[in-house]
């Protein structure tokens, strides 16, 4: 069995370390193959004999039509596993006038949250009718390919996304932690919580920087990712006084390697289908406060494996961040149960339950 993935572009998010991640720990298999539908400047590598990129840098274009009939027809592909808006419009584009065997997988990584094409919907409910089976990385991305495309139950299957554990294990030394900090020049008696993710209005970011001015502890705050609201972030830090506290530093690829640094870590997310950088961070051994959202309530339990604290609340998140700060016992009890958790997340079971869906398809 032959399976086709398809992505529109290898610009760094979740999906892309997905694809990156599965693709990578699987160097010997020539079952599986990834068509990426176009060139971006920045792009994330994924190192595997059968990462095909399309030379176009125009989202508009439909010439990697021809491209994935040839892959499809020279190497038997039978399912098609669509990741992003792009790729399942190929997709059934291919299968609705060319191809009508095949098989076409749609992974929804949470698009359908967040409503960022006014497209993305009205697609979904035309292919609904071609589309094979959906794979939904959370609960909360289920309910919403029920409730708003109504999908039948039985065509979506959940399977949250994977962390590569051994990378984040190797790096939980003390010793890394001593030296990450020197390098960002953070003493050894501040405080650092941590901020993961793009920095845009959903993520909350704005939210965390306006909790930490109320903290009466010596603390840092770091700030890593990207994204449109950059430039808007850093405004507010300086209107809070607050740029000898926050560092701001862009977007890293080797994302494990920030962890060390932190105390905790700060979801301040309004809205998330499933944020990896609570699993990241367990499985780092840095306890989490995140906002009280059903993508995070799935994962977190408060008090017992990270702490929750109400959407956009300010004031709230700046005494959480308080509490467990002077709550030693419960951090390491929040790092233990954290850890036990994140061990579902692991690489096989993501195979095993991906492996069964091809299989019964």
């Amino acid at each position: 069995m032959n399976i086709l993935f398809l992505i529109d572009s290898l610009e760094l998010g979740g999906a892309q370390i997905l694809l990156k991640n599965y693709f990578e720990n699987q160097q010997d298999n020539k079952n599986i193959h990834l068509f990426v539908l176009r060139s971006t400047e920045r792009m994330i590598e994924i190192t595997h004999p059968n990462v095909s990129i399309f030379n176009s840098y125009s989202k508009i274009s439909l010439l990697p039509i021809n491209e994935i009939i040839k892959i499809i027809n020279k190497n038997n592909i039978s399912i098609v596993h669509c990741h992003l808006f792009r790729s399942q419009s190929f997709a059934w584009l291919i299968k609705l006038f060319f191809k009508r065997e095949i098989k076409i997988i749609f992974h929804e990584h949470g698009e359908i949250l967040f409503h960022y094409s006014i497209l993305y919907r009205p697609q979904l409910i035309l292919s609904k009718y071609i589309t094979d089976k959906y794979i939904a990385v959370s609960l909360v991305t289920k309910n919403a390919l029920i409730q708003q495309i109504n999908i039948k139950t039985e065509k979506i299957e959940v399977i949250p996304n994977f962390v590569n554990f051994d990378k984040y294990l190797d790096l939980n030394t003390q010793e890394t932690r001593i030296l990450k900090r020197t390098n960002l020049k953070i003493t050894e008696n501040e405080f650092v919580i941590g901020y993961v993710g793009r920095l845009s209005e959903v993520k909350g970011c704005n939210i965390l920087i306006q909790a930490v001015k109320q903290l009466t502890i010596k603390y840092k705050l770091i700030i890593v990712g990207d994204g449109k609201d950059k430039e808007k972030l850093e405004n507010l830090t300086k209107n809070l006084d607050l740029k000898d506290n926050i560092k701001f530093l862009g977007a890293i690829a080797e994302v494990e390697t920030i962890y060390p640094v932190f105390d905790i870590v700060v979801i301040p997310s309004i809205s998330e289908a499933f944020p990896l950088v609570t699993i990241e961070a367990q499985i780092s051994g840095v306890p989490i406060i995140g906002s009280n959202i059903p993508a995070l309530s799935e994962i977190i339990t408060d008090e017992d494996n990270g702490l929750l604290f109400t959407v956009n609340d300010v004031d709230i998140l700046a005494k959480k961040i308080e509490y467990l700060f002077h709550n030693q016992e419960l951090r390491k009890k929040i790092i233990k149960n954290g850890k036990e958790k994140a061990k579902q997340y692991n690489y096989q079971n993501f195979v095993n339950n991906l492996n069964r869906i091809y299989n019964e398809m």
